[in-house]
């Protein structure tokens, strides 16, 4: 419980002197507005070099904070979150602990009283007061105009979506991790009112825009600082929204196949998955099958690859399909096959090697594992050796096991080779 957790000793412990200090001057500034405290949380706005907005909560037993300034960006309880916690301390000192049974009132609850004057009011004053604040909150303003275009109904509603989407991710030069936030929460709102398209009657209307939504998003994040994640999160919400729209709405499925492989091969940061197996209930058997030849057709574009080329997005993109359909169909000679088009390191062959060892095929993953030792004798990767010296072993090739531990040893003596072979020398 926060009262377990909030005092003066416990703000100045994690803050340190100087910041508690700093705090204290922000409240007594009057800095520290609109406090809230739901369920074991507080929440508050202060006032700095900026509007900074913080949070408290019970971390399981710990104080857990967030703030938006750079100072908690960087993981230090910050001034903003001490003048906070002395807020919550200096609001609570006068609420005793035996509540009503001391004979004084109980701390007021602002939402508790702010519901009961709304209650209170006539449906003209309700509309006036959310109209005054759509003038100030643009979230507010984009979510009831999207409600307001759907109750009209008609071919307007995609474009006024459309539209939001465009000004929810619509930027002027490089978001830095400050202005993060307000850019994501735009988007957020978006994304809450295209769920609201999930339903039979405008499921098909939510595919569209979904992946609009999505695309719009993965273009705009090269000048967009994600470091957090936030709308990299925002854009797998998004991925759901459209997988279970797909699912409800039941497309054209050779013409959602096209668009899926599209989007898989080339949106440029790939935050959703829009492979086939993750959509096989939208696409059927029909849409299935066009997947497919769609991959195989692109992948018969690829050469193997040799270890001089240079990574290449697309066809690291191309060969992930091709795994995952020759996965899900169980065919462990096809997912071979693929592999072995990129024999480019010494872990390729290690790679298939653990495929027959899964599909238990011992003698084949022995051939590819030898295999990789030889055509990499240079530039061996250790991996590679253990998986063999395990082999090894197994088969009472116990010289061959203990020359490729030594190898390791002596090409570098750490302890842990020296526990490897130590390890290895006692099973003999």
């Amino acid at each position: 419980m926060l009262v377990e957790l909030i005092s003066r000793a416990a703000l100045e412990d994690l803050a340190g002197t100087t910041a508690f200090q700093r705090g204290a001057q922000y409240l007594a500034g009057g800095a520290v507005g609109r406090l809230r405290v739901t369920n074991d949380k507080i929440t508050a706005r202060v006032e700095g070099t900026e509007t900074y907005q913080v949070e408290l909560r019970d971390g399981g037993g710990d104080l857990a904070y967030d703030c938006t300034c750079p100072r908690a960006a960087d993981g230090y309880f910050c001034k903003h979150c001490v003048a906070v916690g002395l807020a919550w301390l200096a609001d609570n000192s006068a609420v005793p602990k035996s509540g009503a049974a001391s004979g004084k009132k109980k701390q007021r609850d602002p939402v508790r009283d702010i519901k009961a004057y709304l209650t209170a009011q006539a449906p003209e004053t309700l509309i006036d007061l959310v109209l005054d604040a759509t003038q100030r909150d643009e979230r507010l303003y984009q979510s009831l105009l999207l409600k307001a275009e759907r109750r009209g109904g008609g071919g307007n509603v995609a474009n006024a979506f459309r539209r939001a989407i465009d000004d929810a991710t619509r930027i002027h030069g490089f978001v830095d991790w400050r202005e993060v936030r307000t850019y994501a929460g735009n988007i957020d709102q978006v994304a809450d009112s295209l769920a609201e398209l999930l339903k039979p009657d405008t499921a098909a209307t939510l595919v569209e825009l979904a992946e609009y939504a999505i695309e719009q998003v993965e273009n705009s994040l090269e000048q967009v600082d994600d470091s957090n994640g936030e709308i990299g999160g925002i854009a797998c919400r998004l991925g759901e929204l459209h997988l279970k729209a797909c699912t409800m709405a039941r497309p054209d499925p050779a013409a959602l196949a096209e668009r899926l492989f599209r989007f898989e091969t080339t949106l440029p940061f790939g935050l959703c998955s829009f492979d086939a197996i993750t959509y096989r209930n939208a696409l059927g058997k029909e849409g299935l099958r066009h997947y497919r030849e769609l991959a195989e057709a692109e992948w018969r574009k690829l050469k193997p690859r040799a270890a001089k080329d240079k990574y290449d997005a697309h066809r690291s993109r191309v060969t992930r399909i091709m795994e995952r359909l020759a996965e899900a169909s169980g065919d462990v000679e096809e997912l071979v096959a693929i592999k072995s088009r990129d024999l480019s390191s010494c872990y390729s062959y290690l790679d298939i090697a653990e495929i027959w060892t899964k599909a238990k095929q011992p003698d084949k993953a022995l051939e590819w594992a030898e295999r990789g030792l030889k055509a990499f004798p240079k530039h061996p990767d250790n991996r590679l050796r253990d998986f063999l010296v395990a082999a090894y072993l197994k088969r009472k090739r116990n010289d061959e096991a203990l020359q490729l531990t030594w190898i390791q040893f002596d090409e570098r003596p750490f302890l842990e080779h020296y526990k490897k072979l130590h390890d290895v020398a006692g099973k003999l």
